[in-house]
């Protein structure tokens, strides 16, 4: 790996938000800008970002997750809260279009936010995931119930804490990580509390159910007005493959590829990110 390409910390100020990153590669490169997954952190992309080499990538912890604030009492973690400091972060980085690089609940984001970034993103590249869950009908006051019953028993929940870090990194590997992928996740979100033990750092309140879900047909509407050109990235042994969602993301979308990659739902921290690499290269280069 080049000197260029080893990660950088990145850290912005934005409405009274303290919002950290990483970033690799020249400045003077076209902009990727990552987003994580639920829960993860910006060193998801540690092993994918250096193999992305004719791109300046910046990963970021979105607020509530690695190194970033968390956001105040009365806030929430709607899945478009993120959307106006991201906005800020796509300003201050580039003066040309971006890339958006999402996993999972990252690639969701990546889509709203280039559906009212229009202008300023060129592209999509999403990992594992385009769309949430539809709302089914006559669900909306339920959905938003449970959003307040969830809320209130969040906001005060307090960490759990294990005696020692390896029962920290065991517990995340239980829900589908490979050991490394931990590894790498923890170097920006496992702390340690002096009389206390270890924890996932994170905002309890991002367990918690949203207010409003979309409709299929909001959904739709959001894929019929993406001008720009996506690749869906689907894992074999992930979340999405064989969903109905991709027939509904591959009928509505305008430009759309599609390809499925070996591996597990965070594919793009284990063996397959080498081939992931070419492909989102050669993406981006027929792109352009």
């Amino acid at each position: 790996m080049s000197v260029r390409r080893v990660a950088q910390e990145r850290e912005w100020k934005i409405d009274g938000l303290r919002i950290s990153g990483l970033s690799w590669g020249d400045s003077a490169l076209p902009t990727i800008i990552a987003l994580h997954g639920w829960l993860d952190n910006a060193a998801s992309f540690f092993r994918l970002a250096p193999l992305l080499e004719n791109h300046q990538v910046i990963a970021i912890d979105l607020p509530g997750h690695g190194l970033s604030d968390d956001r105040s009492p009365d806030a929430t973690y709607q899945i478009w809260d993120d959307l106006p400091q991201l906005s800020k972060i796509v300003e201050d980085v580039s003066s040309s279009p971006i890339v958006l690089m999402g996993h999972s609940r990252g690639a969701i984001i990546s889509l709203f936010l280039a559906a009212v970034l229009s202008e300023k993103v060129s592209s999509i590249v999403a990992l594992d995931a385009l769309i949430p869950d539809p709302q089914p009908d006559g669900n909306v006051t339920d959905q938003l119930k449970k959003f307040i019953k969830e809320r209130q028993n969040l906001i005060n929940k307090k960490h759990t804490y294990l005696p020692t870090r390896e029962a920290v990194i065991d517990r995340r590997c239980s829900v589908g990580l490979s050991l490394d992928a931990a590894e790498i996740l923890a170097r920006r979100s496992l702390l340690h509390v002096e009389g206390k033990g270890y924890f996932w750092r994170y905002d309890q309140r991002l367990k918690g159910a949203s207010a409003v879900k979309f409709s299929k047909n909001d959904l739709s509407n959001f894929l019929s007005n993406i001008e720009i050109p996506v690749m869906l990235a689907i894992a074999n042994d992930g979340y999405i493959n064989g969903s109905a969602d991709v027939d509904v993301i591959s009928g509505e979308l305008k430009r759309c590829e599609i390809v499925n990659v070996k591996g597990g739902h965070h594919f793009h921290m284990e063996e397959s990110a080498d081939y992931l690499s070419q492909i989102i290269n050669d993406f981006l280069v027929r792109e352009v």
